[in-house]
């Protein structure tokens, strides 16, 4: 059994518990001081709530590359903060970390994600057959990215 925001993610428990929360606040801290992940909330300007998480994950410094992650309350669903949030992660990993590639991996179920990443400029790479299991049955997984243009326009004309 799944909420409809964990039906999609595959490493996150349902239910989520306290020690959960513990172990991901944990491990985010020692991630973000190591720099192989970068985790940030995503917030509502006007209230100051907290609707969702968005991550960095396995920054490759050598390959320049890194994973996004991402999940939005249900509550605030298709108000385009999904949307809005991969885009400044995006600008954020090419401008400020100065990286040549993006990806996600995404459930093949999870459409409306898919929707998202497309609309931030994301192209499928690939698919991974039956690559998740999870409540009990095998998951198909797309591969998305997105290249750092600016950076490839500058390698080309060196």
């Amino acid at each position: 059994m799944t909420s409809e925001i964990t039906k999609y993610l595959v490493h996150v428990p349902y239910p989520y518990k306290t020690e959960d929360a513990r172990m991901f606040v944990n491990k985010s801290r020692r991630y973000s001081k190591s720099r192989k992940e970068l985790i940030f909330g995503i917030e509502l300007l006007d209230t100051s709530s907290l609707v969702g998480i968005i991550t960095l994950q396995k920054i490759e410094n050598v390959s320049k590359n890194a994973q996004i992650g991402y999940w939005v309350a249900k509550k605030y669903w298709n108000a385009g903060i999904a949307t809005d949030s991969i885009r400044l992660l995006i600008r954020y990993a090419f401008q400020t970390l100065r990286l040549h590639k993006v990806y996600a991996n995404v459930l093949v179920s999870n459409k409306a994600s898919i929707h998202v990443l497309e609309k931030n400029g994301m192209k499928k790479e690939g698919l991974l057959k039956e690559s998740v299991y999870k409540d009990h049955k095998f998951y198909d997984v797309a591969l998305y990215y997105r290249l750092n243009e600016a950076k490839a326009r500058k390698v080309l004309h060196q």
